[in-house]
């Protein structure tokens, strides 16, 4: 094989590559995957301080004083980490992060997927119904690209006919 073509396949293998997505590098030993948002809600004394990786959709971002609150709408998650928005939602849940993240970046409707700790939970409102939001404290927050929802590959291939009269 020349040189050329050599050159020409490596550079098409990094092309096929590179259009690979990679997902969030969560460290899940010592997660209990069983653990839900609407289990936590339930039983909080016997599960602080657990280990979660949990995901969802965003449905709004605040900064407030010296955190930023994401109030997600959670979804199973996929062996990616992905929330699987075709499923039925677990529940809702709060991620609580220390500084000020962008919140244009954390918008409603963007999924989302964190791993971190319980730390307890918090009242609020959904409407005008009283709601208790389990709230997570973060250690790693992963945003999924807008079209995450679709499994298709950037690279396509086909033949196409052209016929002009």
């Amino acid at each position: 094989m020349s040189l050329a073509a050599k050159s020409t396949l490596g550079l098409l293998a990094m092309c096929l590559l590179s259009a690979c997505a990679t997902g969030p590098k969560f460290n899940a030993q010592g997660v209990d995957t069983s653990l839900t948002p609407q289990r936590a809600m339930t039983d909080i004394d016997s599960l602080r301080e657990a280990r979660i990786i949990w995901g969802g959709v965003i449905l709004a971002s605040t900064n407030l004083k010296d955190t930023t609150q994401i109030e997600v709408l959670g979804y199973p998650l996929d062996s990616a980490f992905r929330p699987d928005i075709d499923a039925v939602p677990t529940a809702r849940f709060l991620i609580i992060k220390p500084g000020c993240l962008e919140t244009a970046d954390y918008m409603a409707g963007r999924p989302i997927s964190t791993s971190g700790v319980l730390k307890r939970v918090q009242a609020g409102q959904v409407g005008e119904v009283s709601y208790a939001y389990p709230v997570i404290e973060p250690t790693d927050i992963y945003l999924w690209p807008r079209d995450s929802g679709e499994s298709h590959s950037n690279v396509h291939f086909g033949f196409g006919v052209n016929i002009l009269r």
